[in-house]
C-alpha cells in the first residue's frame, strides 16, 4: 500500500458510497411515494426533494474530492489532509461531533442495517487510511479544512479577467 493519496481510489470509495445510499434512499422514496416515472424526475428528487437533502453534502464533497483531484501536486498536497478530515467528519459515528448531523441522523442506521452500504463503508475508509491526518477529530478544525477544500476548488473555477 503506497503512503501517498490515491484520490482515484478515494472517489471510486465515495462514489460506490453515494450510489449504495442512493439506491437505498430511491427504495424509500418509492415505498412512501409510489415509483419515480423517469430519470428527470429522479435527479429532480435528489436535487430539490427534502426526502434526500441528507445525501447533499456527500455528493458535495464528492464534487469537491473530485475537482481538487486534478490540482497540480502542490495543491493536492496542500489540500490533502483537509480531505482526509472532511470525509472523516463525514462518516464520523453519533456522537463524534460530525459536520453533519442529518447526514449522521440517516447514515449510520443504513450502516448498521444493509450489508452493501457497510462494505462501502468500509470501503471509504480504507481508501482514506494512507492519507495525511488533520485536525485530530476537533470539529472547529475540520470545519475549516473542509472549507479550505471548497475555497481552493471555487478560485480554480473562478473566471480570469
Amino acid at each position: 500500500m503506497s503512503d501517498a493519496p490515491d484520490w482515484k481510489r478515494l472517489s471510486q470509495a465515495l462514489t460506490g458510497l453515494h450510489r449504495s445510499l442512493i439506491q437505498h434512499a430511491r427504495r424509500d422514496y418509492e415505498r412512501d411515494h409510489g415509483p419515480i416515472s423517469s430519470p428527470a424526475q429522479f435527479l429532480r428528487l435528489l436535487t430539490n426533494d427534502r426526502f434526500f437533502a441528507w445525501l447533499r453534502p456527500l455528493s458535495e464533497l464528492i464534487v469537491n474530492i473530485d475537482e481538487a483531484g486534478e490540482f497540480d501536486e502542490g495543491a493536492k498536497e496542500k489540500v490533502s489532509a483537509a480531505v482526509r478530515t472532511s470525509v472523516e467528519q463525514l462518516i464520523a459515528a453519533p456522537g463524534a461531533d460530525p459536520l453533519s448531523e442529518e447526514f449522521t441522523r440517516c447514515y449510520w442506521p443504513l450502516v448498521s442495517e444493509d450489508p452493501e452500504i457497510t462494505m462501502a463503508h468500509a470501503g471509504v475508509k480504507q481508501a482514506i487510511s494512507a492519507w495525511p491526518r488533520g485536525g485530530n477529530g476537533d470539529v472547529a478544525r475540520a470545519l475549516h479544512d473542509r472549507h479550505l477544500l471548497a475555497e481552493m476548488v471555487k478560485q480554480r473555477h473562478r473566471p480570469r479577467h
